[in-house]
This record gives structure tokens, C-alpha cells and sequence, in this order.
């Protein structure tokens, strides 16, 4: 598996880690950084679902993000969006 500074994302099944195949498979999509990956990821996701399909995420740095993993990430921008707006008072 190539390393690059881009983040892959990778659906598959949601109780299976992706292969190095998947990884760095045609239907990897490469994002220039994590947030930007599961913010997609979040938005793809009752699509994908509806396919029996879950986000993964790989980091160059090797660190690999699960779907459960994915969606409290997700969560977490979300609420920080929103307390950012209420804060600013928009």
C-alpha cells in the first residue's frame, strides 16, 4: 500500500476491516484531510447503508477509523458546529 498525505475512505462491511486491496483499490476515494472524509462520509452514509456498506477510514500515518468510530467523529463536528453558531450568535 502506497503512502500519501491523502486520506482514503473505503466502503465495505461494517464488522470487517477493508483489505490492503480495498485500501488501494479503484473504489478508495482520497480526501486532502480527515475531517473533509467523514464529513462525506456522514452525508454517504443511508446511501451506502442501504447497500450493506459502512465507512472506513485510513490516515497516512496508519491509524484506521471504524464506522462506529467514524459516526462519533461525526457527532463530535456537529456539536462543535453548533455550539460555534450559538456562540456567535447565528
Amino acid at each position: 500500500m502506497q503512502i500519501n498525505d491523502d486520506v482514503t475512505l473505503v466502503w465495505s462491511d461494517a464488522e470487517q476491516r477493508p483489505t490492503n486491496e480495498q485500501w488501494s483499490g479503484k473504489a478508495a476515494d482520497r480526501w486532502p484531510s480527515l475531517g473533509e472524509a467523514i464529513r462525506f462520509a456522514i452525508a454517504m452514509q443511508a446511501d451506502k447503508a442501504a447497500l450493506g456498506l459502512s465507512p472506513w477510514i485510513w490516515t497516512p500515518s496508519g491509524h484506521v477509523y471504524s464506522p462506529g468510530t467514524i459516526n462519533a467523529m461525526g457527532r463530535a463536528f456537529e456539536e462543535n458546529m453548533l455550539r460555534a453558531r450559538y456562540i456567535n450568535g447565528r
